[in-house]
Formats: structure tokens, sequence, C-alpha cells
């Protein structure tokens, strides 16, 4: 996609993404559908339990739901993903190659990843400013 084509997202933030959070095989699991239907986010492991869950899915900018205890004990604090880092990176090689982000959080664990890569490092960007980067 080019970035003429990315400007036209009438909702680049993902306001209006629907989220779908479920059990499967290896845990509670989330994904996050755009406008379109196109998926452009998803948890990266599976969780034990579905409070878990929606704690990572908030971390990339899901709103909806019940608060769990660690809403009100936390607040907004770091299990939001205030103090993560983020890394955008080229994977592939040349002609394939594609740009990728991931969060990683202060105990290095990575806690959110693209779903795919993009030709254009702009593109890339955009798609973690869905999920909460707020870096340039």
């Amino acid at each position: 996609m080019n970035s003429m084509l990315a400007t036209l997202d009438p909702d680049p933030y993902g306001v209006n993404d629907a989220w779908v959070i479920g059990e499967g095989s290896d845990g509670w699991r989330w994904t996050r559908f755009a406008g379109n239907s196109l998926i452009v986010g998803a948890s990266t492991q599976g969780y034990s339990d579905h409070d878990g869950c929606v704690r990572n899915a908030r971390r990339n900018g899901y709103r909806g739901g019940t608060m769990g205890i660690a809403d009100l004990l936390y607040g907004d604090g770091d299990h939001l993903g205030h103090n993560d880092r983020w890394e955008f990176y080229p994977s592939g090689v040349l002609l394939s190659q594609r740009y990728r982000w991931r969060r990683i959080s202060r105990n290095g664990e990575i806690v959110g990843a693209s779903t795919e890569g993009y030709y254009d490092r702009d593109e890339c960007v955009r798609n973690a400013r869905r999920h909460g980067y707020q870096g340039k």
C-alpha cells in the first residue's frame, strides 16, 4: 500500500476497530479488526486467564469490557505500556524486505508486534500508532 492510499484511511488510530477476545487451545488471545475487516493487530502469545489477555489488549488500544482488578490497582500505570520501548526493523531480504514493529516492556518481554510486514516504514509506524506508539 503506498503512502497516498494510507492517508485515506478514515480511522487511522483505530477508534472504531472491532476486537475479538477468545479462548483457544493455547490460552486467551485477542485480535483487532479494522473497518474493512482486515486484521490490524493480534496478541503475540496466549494468556492463561481472560484478565491477562484484556490487560495486553488494553496496552494495544482496547478500551472495551469491564475494569479488572489490575485496572483498579494500577490505573493508567505501566501495565498499559507507558514505559514500553518500541523497535522498528526491516525483515526479509532485498526485494522481499518489509518493515515490522515490536513493543517491549521494561522487563524485556515482547508485548506487542506487527501482524504483517510493510513495504514503507511510514506505513509501519502508522500501524504502531494504532497500538499506542507516540514517537516520531
